[in-house]
């Protein structure tokens, strides 16, 4: 059986699902492990009942499967072994979510209805921002936090991450509109990207904002130069220049940030980041072949000793690098297998991106997932926990609207 064939119903759960998916994210962790389990169950489900194991055949998921044992296997040496061994076994949920999105989503609801849908939740995200910027509290009574801005996501520091991370087949749509829409959607697109970059910027998250004009340039740069369109990148460049340096000149609070930017990248091996990269590596000197399992990092890094740093701490949950993390938990075997399981990805897709001369939505939409999860597996960068729900989640939606994205030819729009 080449394709699940299901009833309607299913269809319509599953794209409604994805609808509010961003929202979920908003919500939380327990309602993200929720989202993770009921669909990794369905998944696991249908394949059993239809027979349905054709996915099991590509390399690159035989890889990620060979790294998952290989993570399990590894808990037993730790010395965390809950911890290691509940992170190690229930990582597989992310694989089968993307999954999930690659088989069974975008079959009741076209793209450009869902992405549509997560385009007015991130520009809701975005005006809730700057209202707690203005008046001290967003929309929902949350207070800011000096000079660092999170709106409805509270306490919780990551609203230029979500921003970044979530944004990636929006700003596909909003890329085709500016390539092929009509004058006042093209002044629309223009306006709501801009507005992204801004707001990513006023949230103080320094690395969330660097990364999302990374991954906006390579965009950009990729579509505009297929479309022969490089006056439009260089104007749209020029703009994003100009508000990034005026919001600077003009807020106090951003200044601030992004002087502090300034310092670590001349002193990074003295910053609070530059610290926990070397423990990280210190960490995976301890183990070098096999490491020290899944979660045991800041277990093995409290146990070390370290040159007294009274500025920053040497030791966190995790390291604050994917890679350094995957090296000192995994090892050089957990490594290998990483990188054979990302190279592979890559190339399993690579003739789509070789065809890029005539674009549709579909090849906007691949473009730009594919190159924001480039920037989001990034090694000179910091990075969130690959394990965590939150942060984890994020390289799977990418990964599983790639997947699917790849295995349609045509787009229905709805």
């Amino acid at each position: 059986m080449a394709l699940l064939k299901l009833n309607k119903k299913y269809y319509k759960f599953i794209d409604y699902l994805l609808v509010f998916l961003p929202i979920i994210i908003i919500l939380g962790s327990p309602f993200i492990n929720f989202t993770l389990a009921t669909c990794s169950l369905l998944f696991l489900y249908l394949s059993f009942k239809n027979k349905f194991w054709k996915w099991l055949k590509n390399i690159w998921i035989r890889l990620i499967l060979v790294f998952w044992l290989y993570s399990i296997f590894l808990s037993f040496l730790s010395p965390d072994l809950e911890n290691s061994l509940r992170a190690s076994f229930f990582f597989i949920r992310f694989v089968l979510f993307a999954l999930f999105i690659q088989h069974l989503a975008f079959n009741y609801f076209s793209y450009l209805k869902v992405f549509k849908a997560w385009g007015f939740i991130i520009i809701f995200v975005c005006f809730d921002i700057w209202v707690q910027y203005f008046f001290g509290k967003d929309l929902f009574g949350y207070q800011d936090h000096g000079h660092r801005f999170a709106g409805l996501f509270g306490d919780e520091l990551v609203a230029g991450a979500f921003l970044w991370k979530i944004s990636a087949p929006f700003v596909g749509l909003l890329f085709y509109e500016m390539v092929y829409g009509k004058k006042k959607n093209i002044i629309y697109s223009i306006i709501t990207l801009l507005l992204l970059i801004i707001t990513i910027l006023i949230t103080g998250e320094r690395a969330s904002f660097l990364m999302f004009i990374f991954a906006l340039s390579l965009s950009t740069l990729s579509i505009f130069y297929f479309q022969k369109k490089i006056k439009l990148f260089i104007f749209f460049i020029f703009i994003s220049l100009f508000l990034f340096f005026s919001s600077i000149i003009l807020s106090d609070n951003v200044k601030n940030r992004y002087n502090d930017l300034v310092n670590i990248i001349y002193n990074f091996e003295g910053s609070s980041y530059g610290v926990l990269f070397k423990s990280g590596l210190e960490v995976w000197k301890e183990e070098k072949i096999l490491g020290v399992g899944l979660k045991s990092y800041s277990k093995v890094c409290d146990t070390l000793s370290f040159e007294n740093n009274t500025i920053h701490q040497s030791c966190s949950t995790h390291p604050h690098n994917l890679y350094i993390q995957i090296l000192s938990e995994t090892g050089l075997i957990g490594m290998i297998l990483f990188l054979s399981f990302l190279i592979s990805f890559f190339l399993s897709y690579s003739k789509r991106f070789l065809k890029l001369n005539e674009f549709n939505k579909n090849k906007f939409l691949l473009t730009c997932c594919t190159l924001y999860l480039f920037t989001m597996i990034w090694p000179l960068t910091t990075s969130g926990s690959f394990y965590s729900t939150w942060n984890g989640f994020y390289y799977w939606i990418i990964i599983g609207i790639i997947l699917n994205l790849t295995k349609k030819n045509k787009l229905s729009f709805i």
